[in-house]
């Protein structure tokens, strides 16, 4: 249909056509192979450069993106820009090609004058047996009458099944969640699998899916630790644990890390007609009350990085304890994690993992005031960002290098520890390695180019360690 109207419109106008790719376009470029390339233009948005482009933009009557769930945001964003021309952004939404869910939370919504939308399916008869599961999977619909007691519930697995709960529950979180698929309603049978239900006047007006989160292969392997540090091991059900091991592991005080037991919200939601009435609230106390009894150590909980978002999880006395350095695609917002320590051991491990989280954040805050400030203002002004014990242990910073040049490990999780030791110890490293020092550690992202150099600078300055005798 959209090679159709192109081919239609660029007898008259001039056209640019977006998409993620020529493959991800091919029902729509057959329709378009004689049309006259003077006034029609193919462009891939990863490598559409807006700035050379800039003119042949200009006098472009029509831009169309196709597959635009697929395309960053940060992208359509600039796409957005140019006012000269009609933009037309078509996608796939719900259905078996992909929900398309974030592009319909945090783009479609707040972007889009006019939607135009397509409810009968081309590719199936409206009856077709598969058409209707792939709808009842990607479009549940949250009506039905709960015959469970009004109130805030712990529920298991299984029990969520006997009471009929399982697929409001998914509807409820469907809506509310980019990244809520059909294959987390399977993953809602596990049994390491626990939910927080709020139910008011027979509906189900919010509900909260839990996951179990421990190491414990951790006593019967004594190396898990370090290739989990090292990028060589992932374990499943172990997601928080492996995320700051991964960061800021090495530290034999973040090392505790991965014998505690956590509970991480995998997911939370409120009905849209009952927002700000304090639901989710509701059921994070009731969740806090039975995690204690239950001799958790943490409750965890990560997302993409809203400032509303964060201020509501900081009201919930969760703590930031680590911020990604790669904006999230479909958002273009940068992920945090964030934890609500209950036990005795919790409440000593929080400490040393907001010191590095605090670190990581102020060698990199300006790169992170740069490309969201609303989000930095909020962290600045609940953390107290100067508030720093310097990293100096030699022998570990070694073991960090080593995790980088010879294993898997993002070199921007070290490099934090890296400019804190040379604040430590400039005294003591000639001006040589200084200077060289100084070209790495400038405190912004690195793209894959410098990443490559930057790994070769650290292996250098490793050697200067060894071979000037500063390892103690």
């Amino acid at each position: 249909m959209l090679g159709i109207y192109i081919r239609d419109i660029a007898k008259n106008s001039r056209v640019v056509l977006l998409s993620p790719s020529r493959l991800s376009s091919k029902n729509t470029l057959k329709h378009l192979n004689d049309v006259s390339r003077e006034t029609f233009q193919f462009y891939i948005p990863q490598s559409f450069d807006l700035s050379v482009s800039l003119q042949d933009i200009r006098e472009t009557n029509y831009i169309i993106v196709d597959e635009a769930a697929s395309i960053n945001r940060e992208i359509l964003e600039k796409i957005s820009q140019f006012h000269n021309a009609k933009i037309i952004f078509s996608t796939t939404i719900d259905g078996y090609e992909g929900t398309g869910q974030s592009y319909r939370l945090s783009y479609l919504n707040q972007q889009a004058d006019n939607i135009i939308r397509l409810t009968e399916p081309k590719r199936f008869s409206p009856n077709d047996l598969l058409y209707r599961l792939s709808q009842q999977l990607c479009q549940p619909i949250n009506n039905e009458k709960i015959h469970v007691t009004d109130g805030v519930s712990l529920f298991s697995s299984k029990i969520m099944q006997e009471k009929g709960l399982l697929l409001p529950t998914f509807s409820l979180l469907q809506a509310a969640h980019y990244r809520t698929t059909p294959n987390d309603f399977a993953n809602f049978y596990d049994d390491n699998t626990e939910f927080i239900t709020c139910i008011k006047d027979k509906k189900l007006i919010g509900a909260t899916h839990l996951l179990k989160e421990t190491l414990s292969e951790v006593q019967e392997t004594p190396t898990l630790i370090t290739d989990i540090i090292n990028g060589k091991r992932r374990v499943k059900n172990a997601m928080t644990q492996q995320a700051l091991l991964n960061a800021y592991g090495g530290d034999n005080e973040i090392d505790k890390i991965a014998t505690t037991n956590i509970l991480r919200i995998s997911r939370i939601a409120t009905d849209s007609d009952y927002r700000r009435q304090g639901v989710a609230t509701e059921m994070i106390n009731h969740l806090t009350d039975m995690a204690i009894g239950q001799k958790i150590d943490f409750i965890s909980t990560s997302f993409s990085g809203k400032p509303e978002t964060l201020q509501f999880w900081l009201s919930q006395s969760s703590m930031p304890v680590r911020i990604g350095v790669n904006k999230n695609k479909w958002h273009n917002e940068f992920a945090l994690l964030m934890l609500k320590p209950l036990s005795v051991n919790g409440k000593a491990i929080i400490k040393p993992l907001q010191q590095y989280f605090i670190q990581h954040y102020r060698y990199y805050q300006q790169s992170y005031r740069y490309q969201d400030r609303a989000l930095s203002k909020i962290i600045e002004r609940n953390i107290q960002v100067d508030n720093l014990t310097l990293f100096s242990n030699t022998d570990s910073l070694i073991n960090a290098i080593d995790s980088v040049v010879f294993h898997h490990r993002d070199i921007h999780w070290i490099l934090p520890m890296v400019d804190s030791w040379v604040k430590v110890n400039r005294k003591v490293l000639s001006n040589d390695i200084d200077n060289v020092l100084e070209t790495l550690l400038t405190g912004e992202f690195l793209d894959k180019k410098n990443k490559s150099n930057a790994v070769n600078t650290l292996l250098l300055f490793k050697n200067y360690i060894y071979n000037a005798g500063l390892l103690r």
